[in-house]
């Protein structure tokens, strides 16, 4: 058995060749710390979607980010990158986090390729393929509480 990861390999454009999408959704420090790079579709536009991400500051005040910290960071974004409803009319927030990784990433983007479906009463998913400029490493899901605004 190799002990490569058996992933498809990355078809989409790395960070350097993907379009800035500006985190100006939000003020908050944590968001404001994120740098966003567009390769399919748009943070907050309803569809499917890929989307780089970069943590810009260490989350814990003189601590280094470490890669495990990345991956998860960018994996919050996971309802965010796939969104199935207008943020303005609908919350659809993730009640769980799981990660998992078939190896460390490399590098400081994360890859956070993403889809949501909702169900009929208040429920969702977002689940992603998370990779880094080598490609895909690990999968992301959230479970999503989904209210009016």
């Amino acid at each position: 058995m190799s002990p490569e990861v058996a992933e498809p390999p990355l078809e989409l454009p790395g960070p350097d060749r993907s379009r800035v999408d500006p985190a100006s959704f939000s003020s908050s420090p944590f968001v404001t710390g994120i740098s966003l790079r567009a390769a399919r579709g748009s943070f907050g536009v309803p569809g499917p979607g890929a989307i780089w991400y970069r943590a810009d500051r260490p989350l814990v005040e003189g601590f280094a980010i470490s890669q495990a910290m990345r991956a998860v960071v960018a994996a919050d974004f996971c309802n965010g990158t796939s969104a199935v409803l207008d943020f303005r009319q609908w919350t659809f927030i993730n009640a769980d986090l799981t990660v998992s990784m078939a190896r460390q990433p490399i590098g400081e983007w994360i890859l956070v390729d993403a889809e949501s479906w909702t169900g009929p009463d208040g429920a969702g998913l977002a689940m992603a393929r998370l990779a880094d400029v080598k490609g895909y490493f690990g999968r992301a899901i959230q479970s999503l509480v989904v209210e009016k605004r």
